[in-house]
């Protein structure tokens, strides 16, 4: 799954999916109050807005979105004290005051730089509940659902899924835009409804088969609910209907590669890296290449992946893996110890360790391991590295004990069943 892109917000997407990053809030605000200007103002971008029309031009969505323009303030060098004004005024609940100020900022500061949404200015952790006791007396003194569903949203991009569910419950989805469908949708994925979300995400595929966001949000759901082939087809369409889109061609790469068809994974892997190159991408490719054998080839793709991102314990324990696979113990144990260290020790790192110790003979740390940690991993794998580290020291009847408590466990795994012959003879 792509979390980055479970976050993207519906409007953004629609505004922002064709790299129009820079143009500043204040001319896009300013354009939407005169909706008679919205087209022309697009065109001028070389957007073709054919495909929008029927959302953007929408009434409903107009009066939305000049509330969210409305309520944004800019802070720039004319403006040093912006941001603290605006927070003394919301703490004294003085909305007038503060769309007043708002007002008067924004026309002196066309830039996207330093944006400070008004209904959103305590996003930051530790002023999220004065943030939303605002928004609450918001909506109990005007009763406009506009800040219902921007309680909603924020509570959602704050990891509070089941709260967000709540509010968007309250709403009125029959008279609000379709972006508080999406977010309700993407609160139901996040709170494990896929059948509720399914629901709301295949209405919006009719209308808006020109969104990444939605595409990958019902692709996540299939992949949640096991539905492979149907996750696959998503995803695939997605490509086909959203151009340049990295997110989908990973979403297709994982498909084929629940199916096993790891040649055709690996294709779309290297589009989305093509696109653009993710952390995530590389490891995926690297992960597609050793089960293709090519274990040169996928250590080279982790080290990318590493490059971007060294501190993600994905890629360390990757890079670890092949690199007991190409017999480099020594930089398996270096890295497996610095995942230990900087992310506690897990099945994963306790069991190659053990496999790392015994071909390195450093049976000290293996000991030690076991000592401390061997009562927590009673996984085939790891009972049958332990025994191997007992048979190693000529302590047959430890191993004989692992090894029976393995056999238990899994009476047909290989490798398995290969030691206890070794250990009879």
């Amino acid at each position: 799954r792509c979390k980055i892109y479970e976050e993207l917000d519906f409007c953004k997407e629609i505004f922002f999916s064709k790299n129009i990053f820079g143009t500043p809030l204040y001319a896009l605000g300013m354009t939407l109050v005169n909706k008679d200007n919205l087209k022309d103002y697009f065109t001028k971008l070389g957007l073709d807005t054919s495909k929008w029309s029927n959302y953007l031009f929408h009434d409903a969505v107009i009066k939305d979105l000049k509330n969210w323009i409305s309520n944004l303030a800019f802070t720039s060098a004319q403006h040093p004290d912006a941001k603290e004004n605006i927070l003394t005024l919301l703490n004294k609940n003085n909305f007038t005051e503060v769309f007043k100020l708002a007002k008067a900022i924004i026309p002196n500061t066309p830039s996207d730089q330093g944006a400070l949404d008004l209904y959103k200015s305590s996003i930051h952790e530790k002023l999220l509940p004065k943030a939303l006791e605002l928004l609450d007396l918001a909506y109990s003194s005007s009763g406009d659902q506009f800040f219902l569903k921007e309680k909603a949203v924020l509570l959602l991009k704050n990891n509070y899924p089941k709260e967000s569910l709540k509010v968007f419950n309250a709403l009125d989805l029959l008279t609000t835009p379709d972006v508080d469908k999406y977010n309700k949708a993407l609160a139901l994925y996040r709170c494990e409804n896929f059948a509720g979300s399914l629901i709301l995400v295949n209405d919006f595929l009719a209308k808006y088969s020109f969104l990444e966001c939605v595409y990958v949000l019902k692709s996540n759901i299939l992949g949640a609910l096991g539905l492979y082939e149907e996750q696959l087809d998503n995803s695939i369409k997605g490509v086909g209907d959203v151009s340049n889109s990295h997110a989908l061609c990973f979403l297709t790469s994982i498909g084929y590669s629940r199916l096993n068809k790891n040649d055709k994974a690996l294709n779309y892997v290297d589009n989305a890296i093509a696109i653009k190159p993710e952390s995530s991408y590389y490891r995926h490719k690297s992960v597609l290449l050793d089960r293709l054998s090519s274990l040169n080839e996928a250590y080279d793709s982790i080290g990318l992946a590493m490059n971007l991102n060294p501190n993600d314990v994905n890629n360390i324990n990757q890079k670890a893996l092949l690199s007991i696979k190409l017999n480099k113990f020594l930089t398996a144990r270096e890295l497996l110890l610095d995942s230990v260290h900087r992310f506690g020790v897990t099945e994963f790192t306790f069991k190659n360790i053990l496999k790392v110790s015994l071909s390195v003979a450093d049976y000290d740390l293996a000991l030690e391991y076991i000592d401390k940690f061997g009562n927590n991993f009673k996984d085939v794998e790891s009972l049958l590295q332990t025994a191997k580290i007992y048979f190693a020291l000529n302590r047959p009847t430890l191993a004989k004990k692992f090894a029976d408590e393995a056999i238990k466990l899994n009476s047909n795994y290989a490798p398995l069943i290969n030691f206890i012959k070794v250990l009879h003879n």
